[in-house]
């Protein structure tokens, strides 16, 4: 859509409006090498792409000093990583409604690498919000509205995984599951999420944190040696990182 969406300044006739475009060109249309050649040959009167050696003669450009920091998440870190993991692998998950599944998995994992501290506020809001056994829509309205709070990106990738998703008409896992056994599956969980939660509040130390610091030193020393001023811009999704860096 991003893609439509800077068309229509250059010729809002080449794709039509919003719903044929999502007709041809989404990504649950099952997109196959006609689509894009078709997409291609529509984009070619206006789209030309320049290499970056094409205009080095005119435009001085910056070279980029790329330096890589590895770092080794330590035993209870790589521990928290590995659970959760396996946790997100089921099939079924009361924390997770089935029509925001893939979305809240993939924020999920974002906030795991981002930082443990990331990971534990997530997890707090998400027990909260189960201890209430709302009914499955509410759920998912507010498991949805919790991550927004963490992860700061979450609207911008939504509508694509909607997009996916919004063909599918999951049932909720209170449909497939008797009254009793659900209390059971519900407690359980809660007991689940406590326990991860617990874990990642027990971690002091950020190992990603830590390789930061020392990754900065050395972009530092090179900018020292380049002449260059003492700055830095670190970019994070996680609201809770941020917070943690400031």
């Amino acid at each position: 859509m991003e893609l439509y969406g800077l068309t229509q300044f250059i010729d809002p006739h080449i794709f039509g409006d919003e719903v044929s475009f999502r007709s041809l060109f989404g990504r649950g249309n099952g997109l196959n090498d006609r689509h894009f050649t078709d997409l291609k040959a529509r984009l070619r009167p206006i789209c030309q792409r320049t290499l970056r050696k094409q205009v080095t003669e005119y435009i001085p450009y910056t070279n980029r000093l790329a330096i890589t920091q590895d770092f080794t998440p330590s035993d209870h870190g790589q521990r928290l990583y590995n659970e959760i993991s396996e946790y997100l692998r089921r099939d079924q998950l009361l924390a997770m409604p089935s029509s925001q599944r893939q979305l809240i998995t993939m924020v999920f994992r974002k906030l795991l690498a981002s930082s443990t501290f990331a990971i534990a506020g997530t997890l707090e809001t998400l027990v909260n919000r189960l201890k209430t056994d709302r009914s499955h829509l509410q759920l998912e309205e507010d498991v949805t509205e919790a991550v927004a709070e963490d992860f700061e990106s979450l609207n911008e990738v939504k509508e694509e995984w909607a997009e996916d998703e919004e063909d599918s008409a999951p049932q909720s896992v209170e449909e497939n599951i008797e009254d009793k056994l659900r209390v059971q599956l519900l407690k359980a969980e809660i007991e689940e999420l406590e326990a991860y939660r617990h874990l990642a509040v027990s971690i002091t130390e950020n190992a990603k944190g830590q390789a930061l610091l020392v990754a900065l030193e050395k972009g530092f020393d090179k900018l020292a040696a380049l002449g260059a001023a003492r700055k830095a811009v670190i970019f994070t999704e996680s609201r809770r990182t941020q917070a943690y860096l400031k």
